[in-house]
């Protein structure tokens, strides 16, 4: 648009006591065309620089503008107040946290200790299940020197290592001359390490015709084996809907269903 054209009917005009600049954007505007007479322009040109003169375009974007400011605000302030209730829930529930920590019983702090310790006295032994019983016409002395050789036979069929490491071994529960379960052995090795190494050549006796009753375990503490039993009814459950090359493996010291694919 041309400069000396009116701002607001577009048509010529001058600079002069007839016309008079935009306050916005500085484009000329007649007297007539905003209601002012010449005497008003001349007073407001030389006197009153509180009263403002704006085209029906710059009046129209200041509108638009205070309106946009407006959304800005309420915008802003909306956020404001989620931002605040979203600190009072956090700090609510902080505070119940503390609460809850602060009023936990002492005895289950007491059991998580407890099971701690247990599980760290276990760490170096292995389970052995199915080495038959010796005689019980033999003494206690004798029947531990057949079990230290027979440990040491299923050890030596899947040793990972050119030697078993040393180790010490007990049954578990008293022998009772005419019962025919077969006792557990607990094994205790030097190292954590030793069992989970035996553990994972296991499977090496299912293929030994002379050890294939024999299984070996982890020494679980009554939690894990609970929790132990809880994983294999959840692979006994997928494995029957139709899932397949799914097992159970220890992945750093828990059991985990994994895939075998």
């Amino acid at each position: 648009m041309n400069n000396n054209n009116c701002r607001n009917c577009r048509q010529k005009c001058v600079v002069n006591e007839s016309a008079i600049s935009c306050d916005a954007c500085q484009g000329l505007l007649h007297s007539s065309c905003i209601g002012l007479s010449d005497s008003d322009i001349i007073r407001t040109r030389s006197k009153s620089k509180a009263i403002k003169v704006v085209c029906n375009l710059c009046n129209a974007n200041m509108a638009q503008f205070k309106d946009f400011k407006a959304l800005i605000n309420s915008i802003q302030t909306d956020f404001l107040a989620s931002l605040n209730q979203l600190r009072a829930d956090l700090e609510n529930q902080v505070a119940t946290l503390k609460e809850s920590l602060i009023n936990k019983p002492n005895n289950q702090f007491e059991e998580i200790v407890a099971e701690v310790m247990e599980r760290e006295k276990r760490k170096n032994n292995l389970i052995i299940f199915g080495v038959p019983e010796q005689s019980s016409s033999l003494n206690n002395s004798q029947r531990a020197d057949l079990d230290l050789s027979a440990v040491n036979s299923v050890l030596e069929s899947i040793k990972p290592d050119p030697a078993v490491p040393e180790f010490k071994l007990q049954r578990l529960g008293r022998f009772l001359p005419h019962n025919s379960k077969t006792r557990p052995i607990k094994v205790t090795f030097g190292d954590e390490s030793d069992v989970h190494k035996f553990i994972r050549e296991a499977k090496k006796l299912k293929g030994n015709p002379s050890f294939g009753a024999i299984s070996l375990s982890f020494d679980r503490t009554t939690k894990q084996i609970e929790a132990y039993k809880q994983l294999k009814q959840q692979l006994d459950a997928r494995i029957a809907t139709g899932e397949k090359d799914l097992k159970i493996r220890y992945v750093k010291g828990l059991p985990k269903i994994v895939s075998l694919n």
